[in-house]
């Protein structure tokens, strides 16, 4: 038995990648016995498997889209909240149920509405510094100098950066180190 993987043409020939004998057979029932599974789990025959998985993925697609476009339009109702009850030079705030995507997205409006931000999440155990008053403070060089003291990575412009942590201990202990620097510039 011969089973021929695949042909790519290479330096003007064809090479061919094959699989022979009881390798070739292995290979069927392993591939089989995957067709087999997915006919199962799918309800349907072997003909219509990739029509339905291509389904499958358009509606997970279109799922993740409007959850995308949920959590953003959260983010803005949550920053207007902030706003009508914000009073203050800077937003600091630690979350524990928002990944950094959001809270990125959340820092991300509190600057366009001219209010500097501190937030943390500890779901991803990241931090976002944002600046656009204070030109005493410069966000990039403050985590370059003191981020590696706290176990983090991270980095950032004079008006924006962003750290991230290994654990939740490092990033509050950065965080309270970095909201006592702001407070004392």
């Amino acid at each position: 038995m011969l089973k021929i993987i695949k042909v790519e043409k290479y330096k003007g020939n064809s090479r061919i990648y094959f699989k022979c004998g009881s390798r070739a057979l292995n290979d069927y029932a392993k591939k089989h016995e995957i067709i087999s599974e997915l006919v199962k789990l799918l309800s349907s025959d072997e003909d219509n498997i990739i029509s339905q998985v291509d389904s499958m993925i358009k509606t997970v697609k279109e799922k993740s889209r409007t959850i995308s476009d949920l959590k953003s339009k959260f983010c803005e109702l949550h920053v207007k909240d902030i706003l009508l009850n914000f009073s203050g030079n800077i937003y600091i705030k630690v979350y524990e149920e928002k990944s950094f995507e959001e809270v990125s997205e959340i820092g991300k409006l509190l600057g366009e509405n001219n209010v500097d931000a501190l937030i943390a999440t500890t779901v991803d155990n990241s931090i976002l510094l944002l600046v656009n008053h204070d030109n005493s403070i410069d966000c990039g060089k403050i985590f370059k100098e003191h981020i590696k003291t706290f176990n983090g990575k991270g980095g950032g412009s004079k008006s924006r950066a962003q750290g991230s942590f290994s654990n939740s201990k490092d990033l509050l202990s950065f965080y309270n180190f970095i909201s006592k620097e702001i407070n004392n510039i």
